[in-house]
């Protein structure tokens, strides 16, 4: 359980509450709150509310979205930006936990916390998102969602800032997550993007498709193999048989699934994903 003595801070611009942080490592920020509520650590002697900061909004900058790191779940599913990038970050958002949790679960909380069963981060790392963070020395760093995983930068005490994702044209994209029962946390998550590219013919071709899976050993995995196989491919039922032998991914087994029947359920999952996108390759005037 939580220290009956905690210490609230309320800083009310970044400098203030990076500050904090630097004069008391047992501090944690706090937006939502459900990763802290979870994990009830003793250690924690104090929070830093970040309420007053102003880092909640979702808006269109030229051919980008930025979210706020204290944007909740439930915001980004209101918003009425049509985005595609931002419609994907939708499906996969929406789906994760109840609609009380997705009021209070925030994008710069989720990405500290990191989950292993989180829906978020298979969509950022295929949108190749970026994301703006402070450091203890104040100073402002951009990086990938990647990237931060990568170089365990959560471990560096930083302050989320905003999540950036690119404004992409024509873009095809599914979420899948597999779970017990529709109200569980998923075994994994699963997330597809592609431009649509016209041919000469009037057909439409997959391109620079990005696959990625979490839930996964060493959390995350890019499916490179069923990536290239795919890449300029008119994309059609023996097209989406022939891909399933390039997916592959190493899981860890648990009481419930195997992990051979994990890596079973993904080619599932993402055979189906594709079955979906099927109509998006109709040849011109064949509709």
């Amino acid at each position: 359980m939580l220290n009956r003595e905690i210490k609230w801070y309320f800083p009310e611009t970044e400098e203030e509450a990076v500050a904090v942080k630097r004069e008391n490592v047992d501090t944690l920020y706090h937006a939502g709150g459900t990763g802290i509520l979870r994990t009830k650590s003793q250690k924690i002697k104090g929070l830093i509310d970040l309420s007053a900061l102003d880092l909640n909004y979702i808006k269109k900058e030229g051919n980008t979205i930025r979210i706020g790191a204290t944007s909740t779940y439930s915001q980004i599913c209101k918003t009425s930006l049509t985005e595609a990038s931002l419609q994907m970050l939708k499906g996969a958002v929406s789906r994760a936990g109840s609609t009380l949790l997705r009021n209070r679960i925030t994008m710069g909380g989720s990405l500290i916390d990191a989950p292993y069963w989180s829906d978020l981060f298979s969509t950022l790392l295929c949108l190749g998102a970026h994301l703006t963070y402070r450091r203890l020395d104040l100073t402002v760093e951009t990086c990938t969602v990647k990237e931060f995983l990568d170089r365990r930068l959560k471990k560096e005490n930083v302050l989320i800032r905003e999540v950036i994702l690119p404004v992409k044209e024509d873009l095809i994209f599914f979420v899948r997550r597999f779970t017990r029962v529709f109200f569980d946390y998923p075994v994994f998550n699963l997330a597809f993007c592609a431009k649509r590219v016209k041919k000469k013919g009037g057909e439409y071709a997959i391109g620079e498709p990005a696959i990625f899976v979490t839930g996964v050993k060493r959390f995350y995995r890019e499916l490179t193999e069923a990536e290239e196989f795919i890449n300029n491919n008119i994309v059609d039922s023996r097209l989406i048989e022939e891909c399933m032998k390039h997916v592959d991914a190493e899981f860890t087994p648990d009481r419930n699934f195997g992990a051979e029947y994990k890596l079973l359920m993904l080619k599932s999952l993402f055979k189906d994903g594709l079955e979906e996108l099927l109509p998006n390759f109709i040849k011109t005037g064949d509709q």
